[in-house]
């Protein structure tokens, strides 16, 4: 039997995050796949990639953008977000609940009343159903309505 003073159960980026910051002091990893990564990895089947969930580290924090480039010095590739959405004939700035601008007045309207309702009243036990009731339990109807649904 292994007898380790901290056990570190998954090597996502958590479990690895967790063993760097453990430095020299005893401890064990220990990952059900045959690879780390976890969320953080992708499948490869029929000539095709799938992502197992976006691998976007928002990184703001200069040391910890240092700290990545030096643990994945081949790993890392900076991209400077362009994305916009079309709605209702205009383009707004991803993400859709913080760009409203550009909307016609209704739509705005909509959005924030439902937004604020959804935060101070909605049933959020709800969102765990489907994704409907998650938009709605905490984006509210109006943003639920006019972009996430469609």
């Amino acid at each position: 039997m292994i007898e380790k003073e901290t056990l570190i159960l998954g090597a996502g980026l958590s479990g690895i995050s967790a063993s760097y910051h453990l430095g020299g002091r005893d401890h064990l990893v220990i990952e059900k796949d045959d690879h780390p990564g976890g969320l953080c990895t992708s499948e490869h089947k029929n000539g095709f990639t799938f992502d197992q969930t976006g691998h976007w580290l928002h990184l703001s924090k200069d040391p910890t953008k240092q700290l990545f480039r030096e643990l994945f010095p081949d790993d890392a590739v900076s991209i400077e977000r362009k994305t916009h959405i079309f709605s209702h004939g205009v383009y707004t700035l991803y993400p859709f609940q913080s760009n409203t601008y550009g909307l016609p007045p209704q739509v705005v309207k909509e959005c924030i009343i439902g937004f604020v309702k959804a935060l101070y009243t909605a049933d959020k036990s709800k969102a765990k159903e489907n994704f409907y009731e998650w938009c709605m339990a905490y984006l509210g109807e109006g943003i639920s309505k006019h972009f996430m649904i469609p």
